[in-house]
């Protein structure tokens, strides 16, 4: 635990120094700079074999991590001699970035404001929340001591006072039980189709007070291609038969689902059906790009649906939000005062170390300061276990965790 604390201050201290250090050094020196950082950024959230295991998924990670601070360091090279105003432009850019052209925001003082959110002034628009820490450190050589000293002291006042605001507010929250299923590790653990939803609704007997089941984000159940498609009306099929969508709302996750060609979230409880679908594909995976390969199976990619507008779900007066994996690293421009956010995930692809379990935390961490730091919980439900439970508090829940990593069906009292 001490050593990621280490690890995530010195990652945002080398981060900072690169600021002050862009504006004396030249372009070689620079580039040798941001290239150490860069592979210190990886190795610290990723672990090194990101670095040696030149398979798809750690090829796009490495260029797009040196390809993002080339860019950002050495635009930054560029204004920085100038004004304060230029600089807020350039952070407002990589910020704006972010949101229209879905690039993940590599900034490293999310962790620091995770770590210490309760220091931080923070407003309810995650998308300004990401500016103010673009330019709290990219405004930082422009200032001498006495200037960086006064803005601190506003920022601890702003913090304080909010914090003491919110502390006087009284807020009521609804209890809602979630059952979590991991159906990833379902498999993983020995189970098999036949058995899937019997045993899914063995859980709900012993479990009758659950109010809504939610399934990962997983590539078994779907109509993607025959075998998937037979499964899973086999399920669906059950499930009415069984009548515990009566009794219990159903957040599924599909692999395509009837004319669809996408990741869907399918909501169903009693006569209502709500479909949300996945807005941000994983470029060179979900969806083809500029340098993908010609020969790749096309059929494999998805395409998102232009008639498909997600929506919040409500349910029992909780309001809910959901977000498909990819789609959560993304800040929001609107304000974040969903109680409930539900994220369906499946980071497997990033299994490739001992790291793994950090990698999902600290996507989770990301995904929250993205659209959820002023919900009551946001829950990042993983397929093959590491399901992450962040409270209000801002903290994660790590016996939440720990159950998550052993057992495919529990649940979580939110």
């Amino acid at each position: 635990m001490y050593i990621n604390y280490f690890t995530d201050f010195f990652l945002c201290l080398f981060f900072t120094f690169l600021h002050f250090f862009s504006k004396r050094s030249g372009r070689r020196t620079l580039l040798l700079g941001v290239s150490i950082y860069s592979c210190y950024f990886i190795v610290s959230l990723f672990g090194p074999e990101f670095l040696y295991f030149f398979d798809k998924t750690a090829l796009l990670i490495c260029f797009f991590t040196l390809l993002y601070n080339v860019l950002y360091f050495f635009s930054y090279r560029m204004i920085v001699s100038y004004t304060l105003v230029s600089t807020t432009i350039h952070s407002l850019f990589f910020t704006v970035m972010a949101f229209y052209a879905k690039i993940v925001p590599l900034n490293p003082l999310i962790l620091l404001y995770y770590r210490f959110n309760d220091l931080f002034y923070s407003t309810p628009y995650p998308i300004v929340n990401l500016f103010l820490l673009y330019l709290s450190v990219a405004a930082l050589p422009l200032l001498n001591i006495r200037l960086i000293f006064i803005c601190f002291f506003i920022f601890c006042f702003l913090s304080f006072a909010q914090k003491t605001f919110s502390s006087t507010k009284n807020i009521h929250q609804q209890k809602i039980k979630v059952g979590v299923v991991q159906v990833g590790l379902y498999y993983q653990l020995g189970g098999n189709t036949t058995d899937f939803f019997p045993d899914l609704l063995k859980f709900l007997r012993k479990n009758n007070d659950i109010d809504m089941v939610v399934f990962s984000e997983n590539t078994v159940y779907g109509f993607k291609n025959q075998f998937n498609k037979k499964i899973t009306q086999k399920m669906i099929s059950d499930l009415k038969a069984s009548n515990a969508h009566q009794r219990h709302a159903f957040i599924f996750n599909f692999f395509g689902f009837n004319d669809i060609n996408n990741i869907v979230s399918v909501y169903y409880y009693k006569d209502n059906l709500l479909i949300n679908q996945k807005k941000s594909l994983i470029p060179f995976v979900e969806q083809q790009w500029f340098f993908s390969d010609k020969y790749d199976n096309t059929d494999e990619y998805l395409s998102i649906r232009k008639d498909i507008v997600n929506q919040n779900i409500n349910h029992n007066g909780i309001n809910i939000k959901t977000y498909i994996c990819y789609d959560v690293l993304f800040p929001e421009t609107h304000k974040s005062d969903n109680e409930l956010v539900i994220v369906q995930s499946n980071y497997k692809l990033l299994d490739k170390n001992d790291m793994y379990n950090r990698i999902i935390k600290n996507g989770s961490i990301l995904g929250w300061f993205a659209v959820a730091t002023n919900s009551l919980a946001y829950i990042n439900i993983q397929n093959h276990g590491g399901t992450v439970l962040i409270r209000k508090n801002g903290k994660i829940d790590y016996s939440v965790f720990a159950t998550s990593l052993k057992k495919p069906f529990f649940v979580i009292d939110v």
